[in-house]
């Protein structure tokens, strides 16, 4: 009996140390958890950038005025060497060579000036207070008449700077009140104002008056 005994003790252990050579033998893939806490993944030899968006595959679209290189292609228009997209291209817009100028920029194909300025012989001007496109272009003012508002305005006296939109005359003293930068189309309360902060601020007075003459040329007040 003892002896039996014993032989089942040895078998166990051989037994035992054959399951153990398999769990520590492992095998010629890895596997560990990925740095993101999903599922663990095998790790096939290749590197890993770290990165958690695919990398570059090459096929991203060209953007505007992108050179064309040796064996790419242009899904959108071909303009010399370049792949152009002309509905937002300044240099190609709407097509090859067309080029936006005056301060304009391209969107949808067509050269276009912002903050409510109009392109006019390839310049953006205000149709408002510009004398030589006075509501629409191609209408200048004549006669000493000035822009104002979009229509041409005959000045009051002829040194006077033309009032514009202004609250008051610019010769005027009186009002207590103050006027606001660019109100006129000849710019003369911005000038003004720009050195004299008091006219636009608190109240443009008979100093603001006076100093028409000095800061408004050829403008003055009688």
């Amino acid at each position: 009996m003892r002896q039996k005994a014993i032989g089942f003790v040895v078998m166990a252990m051989a037994i035992a140390g054959a399951a153990g050579a398999c769990a520590t033998g492992g095998s010629a893939t890895d596997t560990h958890p990925s740095r993101d806490g999903s599922a663990p993944h095998t790790d096939s030899g290749t590197g890993n950038d770290g990165s958690t968006t695919p990398k570059d595959s090459g096929t991203t679209p060209k953007d505007s005025s992108t050179p064309i290189q040796d064996g790419s292609t242009c899904n959108l228009t071909v303009c010399g060497s370049l792949c152009v997209d002309t509905t937002m291209d300044d240099s190609n817009c709407g097509q090859c060579g067309h080029a936006c100028s005056g301060g304009s920029s391209c969107s949808n194909s067509t050269c276009q000036c912002s903050g409510g300025m109009t392109l006019c012989s390839g310049v953006c001007v205000d149709t408002m207070t510009d004398n030589s496109n006075c509501g629409s272009c191609g209408a200048p003012c004549t006669g000493g008449s000035t822009c104002t508002s979009g229509t041409c305005q005959t000045q009051t006296t002829s040194s006077a700077p033309p009032q514009g939109t202004c609250a008051h005359d610019l010769c005027d003293g009186t009002t207590g009140l103050y006027l606001d930068v660019g109100c006129d189309p000849s710019s003369c309360v911005t000038n003004v104002c720009s050195t004299d902060s008091y006219c636009c601020d608190t109240d443009w007075d008979s100093l603001c008056v006076s100093e028409v003459a000095q800061y408004c040329p050829p403008y003055s007040c009688p």
